[in-house]
Parts: structure tokens; sequence; C-alpha cells
């Protein structure tokens, strides 16, 4: 089939329900695409615009090869105005297809870069890529051409991070022109740690180690589907650390001098938790200066690295048991939909910016699935008791997305209950645990976030839809769905407390994350 330029893509009908198909693209060479497809030719809920512009180079056209031999109709790439039904205002998402973990979170060249899982055919778990989206202010986000491909012994590609070598000890870069290096799982037989890294934030190239199965490993296959690295410098050790989930409650820490040979420094047991580590030093609010140590779950240790037994080098070593970024445990209180939380590298104020994975699934026929949640802020209290808890907030930036008539909601209130109760807010029903704190809620037509920082407390959950319109009766009925509901400052008695009392209210609109920014000088 021929591919010209200005028409770069495939539209793949698809529909959720029907048996994935391993289909292989081919334009001659090695350079081969090998996708499981959802293909429905006869009656698809959707069409995906699969993009083969990394076909091209310099030509003009292509011959592209299909096995199966299916029939596919070329078309432009249709950029998404980001304003479909379903579709979150206040939190990324991509313009097509499923995400899922944030990934190799970095600033980098004046830029907030955020990678993520990705299934570029289909709107189901799968064919996992990494995406790849960018932002000045962390609030607006621009979405860019997948960064990483599965490699070819593997036909997926798992979680990782980003990291700035600024002195160039992996001699992949330069010191005037540091290396952004992407440390991510090749999930093939067996699981093994790789890298990739960037001189310009956008070009990507693989790093051929000459160790492991596939001769492209950093950490060769250690136990079990070992995955999910997260590395970053570690003063205490004058080393560069990584975390890795090896299997069930287990996760290991290396060290290494030059971000390419690694040395197994200890094993850590998170009960409760696996998966996407996270391993980051924080200052907390006493100056004293503490590790933390998270799971997927939102499970985290908080600890210091001090010498060994048998006076063994430094290791890291818990200070507490194990806390929580989940919700208290109310009655009341739902599960979180929060999950593979990652901090960014480099931030440029010095801040631990956090992003999760938030499991809000579209209904079958929109063309994208899931999303992330809006970036906090992560700080660590000094508690009563003498140990730490972790806290969050929405990052000062969302001042940006302040407006008078906007598709999304900031409430802000101090409030004290004897019991769980629960905060009616525009007709959604947000719980809330016992106690006397301050709370913030943010709010659109695809799910809420609830922050307690006094009680350490990340919760989200699902927004109530109703079943969309059919397209003819959509402009109709379209103001009736609180799918793109709109807020304004101007709202009377769109809330009330359940069982609580209220000693402080205040509540902000805010602008669509998709509407283009105003420029303008603002200090946070």
């Amino acid at each position: 089939m021929r591919l010209i330029k200005s028409r770069p893509c495939l539209a793949l009908p698809i529909s959720n329900n029907m048996p994935a198909v391993r289909v292989t693209f081919s334009a001659g060479g090695d350079d081969v695409w090998e996708l499981d497809c959802r293909l429905d030719f006869e009656n698809p809920a959707y069409t995906i615009p699969l993009d083969f512009s990394r076909f091209f180079g310099d030509a003009d056209e292509i011959e592209l090869q299909i096995s199966p031999d299916f029939e596919f109709e070329d078309c432009e790439l249709v950029k998404s105005e980001y304003d479909e039904l379903y579709r979150p205002q206040l939190r990324f998402s991509p313009m097509y297809g499923w995400t899922n973990d944030p990934n190799g979170l970095c600033f980098y060249k004046g830029l907030y870069h955020m990678f993520f899982q990705h299934n570029p055919a289909g709107t189901t778990w799968g064919n996992m890529h990494w995406g790849h989206a960018t932002s000045e202010d962390l609030t607006h986000w621009t979405e860019h051409k997948i960064a990483l491909y599965p490699d070819p012994d593997a036909h997926t590609i798992f979680s990782g991070c980003a990291i700035v070598d600024h002195d160039n000890v992996s001699g992949l870069g330069k010191k005037n022109n540091p290396a952004m290096l992407l440390f991510y799982t090749g999930a093939g037989q067996p699981f093994e740690q790789r890298l990739a890294y960037t001189t310009d934030g956008f070009t990507f190239h693989r790093y051929e180690s000459g160790l492991g199965v596939s001769g492209t490993a950093v950490v060769p296959h250690i136990r079990g589907d070992n995955r999910d690295p997260k590395v970053i410098w570690c003063e205490e050790l004058s080393k560069f650390v990584m975390a890795l989930y090896l299997a069930d409650n287990t996760f290991t820490l290396l060290t290494s001098s030059n971000l390419l040979d690694w040395t197994r420094l200890q094993d850590i047991e998170l009960p409760g938790d696996a998966e996407c580590p996270d391993f980051y030093p924080l200052e907390a609010d006493d100056g004293s200066r503490r590790w933390v140590l998270s799971g997927a779950s939102g499970h985290y240790y908080v600890g210091e690295f001090k010498k060994g037994r048998a006076g063994t080098g430094l290791i890291f070593e818990p200070t507490q048991g194990w806390r929580s970024f989940q919700p208290t445990g109310g009655a009341g209180d739902p599960p979180t939909l929060g999950y593979a939380a990652q901090t960014f590298s480099d931030e440029p104020k010095g801040r631990r910016i956090r992003i999760c994975w938030q499991r809000v699934s579209t209904p079958n026929g929109a063309v994208f699935n899931q999303n992330m949640s809006f970036p906090h802020e992560v700080k660590l209290v000094r508690e009563r008791s003498g140990g730490f808890r972790l806290t969050a907030q929405p990052i000062n930036e969302i001042t940006l997305l302040i407006t008078d008539r906007g598709h999304a909601l900031r409430a802000d209130f101090d409030v004290v209950s004897n019991t769980d109760a629960s905060l009616m807010l525009r007709g959604v029903k947000i719980p809330l645990p016992k106690g006397e704190y301050r709370a913030t809620v943010l709010l659109d037509g695809n799910s809420w976030e609830r922050y307690i920082p006094a009680l350490g407390d990340v919760c989200s959950g699902v927004m109530p839809t109703m079943t969309p319109p059919e397209p003819k009766k959509r402009s109709s009925r379209r103001k009736l769905l609180p799918l793109r509901p709109i807020y304004t400052t101007r709202d009377k008695g769109g809330y009330f407390f359940e069982r609580a009392t209220v000693k402080a209210y205040g509540e902000k609109a805010l602008e669509s994350v998709w509407k283009k920014p105003f420029k303008a000088e603002v200090e946070f």
C-alpha cells in the first residue's frame, strides 16, 4: 500500500469487544511495527489514525507492507481540539488511544517533559509505547509524536524514568549540551532495564550496552518481571541510585557512578505495594533531610542512609513504619483512582512535583481512554509524634487557569466533623473523613480530586455521567449532560456539607488546560 507524506496515517476501524489480531507493518529493511489490533471492518465503534511518519525519512512516499493483508484507508492525522465528550478539561489525556503510567517526568531544556504508557492502536491496554508531551507551566500540555517504540525482541515497553546527565558521566551528551537519559523496561524474555537518550528532547536513540539477552540492557534480568526503574542522584552515596521493582512486595536499590554500569545495593520489602517505585529526598518543614521510597499504590517509607550491619557501607533504612497516600480508611472513603505516581527530576524551583495515572475509563466509542491527575506538590511534614508524613496540594500554577467562567472548579474549605461526612458539590458527593482540617477539591466533568494535607491524604473519584445522546440530538441535549459542565464564580448554593461544620469556604472557576494560555508574567 502506498502512503504519501501529506496523508501518513492508516485509519484503523476498532471495536474493543473484538479479538485482538497481530498486524505487522513494514516499509522494507529492518523497520517493522507489530501491533495487536481489535479490528472491526463491519461496524467499528471508532477509528484511530495510526501515524507512519517515522517510516518516511527523507522520502515523499513509501510502500507499506501489511500482514495479514488487510485493506485500510489512508488519511491525514486529524488533530483533536480536546473538546470531545468525556474529555477531561483539567488533566492531560492523549489525543488518541490508551494511556496509563506516567513515565520519565523531567525538566529539560526549558520544558517539562512527560512521557506515558501508550497504546496508539486502540483504547484498551496493550502495545505499550512511550507517548510524549511537554509543557512550559505544568498545566497546558502539547502532545508530540511517540518517543519510544518497543524493541525488536520485546512487543511492549514498560515504565521508567528520565534524568539529565549534567556532568556527562555517561558520555552520551556533552557538558555544554547534556543528554536526557530515559531508563525503561524492555518487556522481552526476560525483562531487562534498558536506556535511550536524547540531546534535543525530541529525537531519541537506543543505547547498545552489549549486556543481557538483548545486548541492550544496562541492568540485565534479576528476578521475576523486574521493571519500572527510577534513577536519581544520591548525595549521601555520591552515586546515582536506581530503585527497581522485583516481585511480590520486593524492591531493590542499585548504584552507579556513570549511569551505565549498575551494582546491586540492597532489597526492601514494602508491604501491600508493588510496581512503579519512586525514590527521592525531601527537606522536611523542620529542616531535616529524609528519603522517600514509594510504590504504585501510594504506600511509602520515610528513611535515611545509614551504615549497614557489620560495618558495611551506607544503605537506605526506613525510620518509621510504612504510610500511605491512600484515603484514611473511613467508611465513606472510596478507593482512590490514582496509581503509579512519579515525581519530576531536575525541577527548576527545587520542588517535588507528582503526577499519577488517574484510572477513569471512557465508554467504548471514545477515541481516547484514561488520563493523568492534576500535578501536585509533595512536601514532608514532621508530626508531633516525631514521625513524618507526606502532604500534597495542587501546584501553584493552577492560578493560571482561574477565570470567571470555565469547565473546571476548585473549592477550598475548612471543616470540622466528628464522623465521616461528605461535601455535595455541584451535584457530586465527595466523601470527607472525620477530623478538623483544610481541604481542596478539584472538579471537572471527568473526575474529582480531594487533597487534605493535615491527614496526608490524596483521594479521587469518577464524576457521574449520563449516556451520551445520539449525534443528531447532541446540540440540543448537550447542556443537560454533566460531562461538560460550566462553572462560574457567580454560582450560588452549588454546595452543601453533610454531618460537618464549615468554618470557611471559597471556590474558583478554572479554564480548560487545552485552551492556549494567556502569556503574562505570573509569580507563583
